[in-house]
């Protein structure tokens, strides 16, 4: 089943997680993307990009970290969803109202939903919120 990806889920594998348990499920996420495929909206992109150069400019990362993370990414089947935000919108912002999401949380939602996808995520509100819609969680 394909996997919709949130940039927390990805970062895991960059600056990985406290918590053991969490540790383990972004390796088995990273598992399940390898065989089923990933989608992503293309504002996921975006995300990823902006926590790196963050990321860079607090020291925790190296531009050759960054590079590097960019590199592993691109050799993973992950598709970015094709389909227009404006043909979406007004579903997104019901679902960010709804749920109390913010639209960037909403369109990872969305996509999920329509795709019925299972939503790989370590946001607690965004996992919340998918489980309340009946959508299918990477636990």
């Amino acid at each position: 089943m394909t996997v919709v990806l949130d940039a927390s889920a990805a970062l895991a594998w960059l600056f990985g997680r406290d918590d053991k348990a969490e540790r383990k499920r972004a390796d088995t996420m990273l598992d399940a993307l390898a065989e089923d495929g990933g989608l992503v909206p293309a504002l996921w992109h975006s995300e990823v990009c902006n926590a790196l150069v963050v990321a860079e400019r607090r020291k925790i990362a190296s531009e050759a970290q960054s590079t590097d993370f960019l590199t592993r990414l691109n050799a993973l089947p992950i598709d970015t969803d094709s389909a227009p935000m404006q043909t979406r919108r007004d579903i997104v912002l019901e679902l960010a109202r709804r749920f109390t999401l913010s639209v960037y949380d909403a369109a990872y939602l969305e996509l999920a939903l329509r795709s019925d996808a299972r939503l790989a995520s370590f946001d607690r509100q965004l996992v919340a919120a998918m489980r309340k819609a009946g959508g299918k969680v990477f636990d």
